[in-house]
């Protein structure tokens, strides 16, 4: 089962996978589980990119 992780502007980062030995093994509430992973990963990456941003405007301002 795959889903997308998605970036803050809706752009996708990458994806989620998850296996299993059995085949029909996962459902619909699954799914959502897994997606609602992706989701917050999604918004760990994007914080930590902005956080990263702001670090690195923070480094140029004080040597400037």
């Amino acid at each position: 089962m795959n889903v997308v992780i998605l970036q803050g502007d809706g752009r996708p980062f990458g994806v989620l996978e998850v296996d299993s030995r059995s085949e029909d093994e996962f459902i619909e509430h699954d799914l959502a589980f897994l997606q609602g992973h992706g989701n917050i990963l999604g918004m760990a990456i994007e914080r930590d990119r902005h956080e990263r941003n702001l670090k690195a405007a923070l480094g140029a301002i004080r040597f400037s």
